[in-house]
């Protein structure tokens, strides 16, 4: 199993910023994975953010008080180059859907599409795949809802009682 934790998804953010153009304006996170994604971008590059239904809605979140900048403060239509970012890339539907949903709004910019995690390292959905994580693979954020769970053997001890003892 390769499993994946949330450092792990920082960690390869971090380590591949570079592969990304430096003139990113706005980070696009998928629903509902790609949004911790896109927040470790944004917090990482310091790029403002936003979720896709939101962007495509003329909406970016606000940025805190201790980020105040006027990049990060610009509206919607000030964006030129976004990039669109979903936890990994596998059949690529999500990806596709997002590029879909994106030119039926008829939102105009300079697009980059990115997945943290890919089952190779390029996608035909995705302009970049930060790290290869082939099958089988589970990731912390969303191994409670995935398929392979029920075929798993979980050991809670000490989690919800104190673990047995010798005695």
């Amino acid at each position: 199993m390769n499993y994946r934790s949330i450092s792990d998804m920082n960690d390869a953010i971090v380590r591949n910023l570079n592969r990304l153009p430096r003139d990113i304006d706005l980070v696009v996170g998928v629903p509902r994975s790609g949004i911790l994604a896109a927040t470790l971008v944004s917090l990482t590059a310091n790029i403002p953010m936003t979720d896709l239904d939101s962007f495509l809605a003329g909406r970016i979140y606000t940025s805190g008080i201790t980020k105040r900048r006027a990049a990060l403060d610009r509206q919607h239509s000030e964006m030129r180059k976004i990039l669109v970012i979903d936890d990994s890339v596998s059949g690529g539907n999500a990806m596709r859907d997002a590029r879909s949903k994106i030119e039926a709004a008829g939102i105009k910019g300079d697009f980059v599409f990115a997945a943290v995690f890919g089952l190779l390292s390029e996608h035909k959905e995705t302009d970049v795949v930060f790290e290869v994580v082939p099958h089988p693979r589970m990731f912390q954020w969303n191994f409670m809802h995935h398929i392979f769970l029920e075929q798993c053997c979980v050991d809670i001890d000490g989690v919800l009682c104190l673990d047995p003892t010798e005695e």
